[in-house]
């Protein structure tokens, strides 16, 4: 395992800190390529939910639209005399 402090100490800016996330992407997920992996895996996930709740907001929103219409389809009505 790589020190932490022996990278933050350098005072590189962002290519200690690109180096750092370099070494530990490799040492905690085994190779860059398994880490691509992962974050297509999770990306593809990511869609998935955000096509569902995107599908399920549309459905509402016609649900509501037609309950809409209605009750103004009813207040329209006359009223029973009498």
């Amino acid at each position: 395992m790589t020190d932490v402090g022996h990278f933050v100490g350098l005072g590189l800016g962002c290519f200690s800190f690109s180096c750092f996330a370099l070494i530990c992407s490799s040492t905690l997920f085994g190779s860059l390529t398994s880490l691509h992996q992962r974050l297509v895996k999770i990306g593809r996930r990511l869609l998935k939910h955000a096509r569902y709740y995107w599908l399920l907001l549309a459905e509402a929103y016609r649900f509501w639209r037609l309950f809409d219409s209605t009750l103004t389809m009813i207040a329209t009505l006359p009223l029973p005399e009498g």
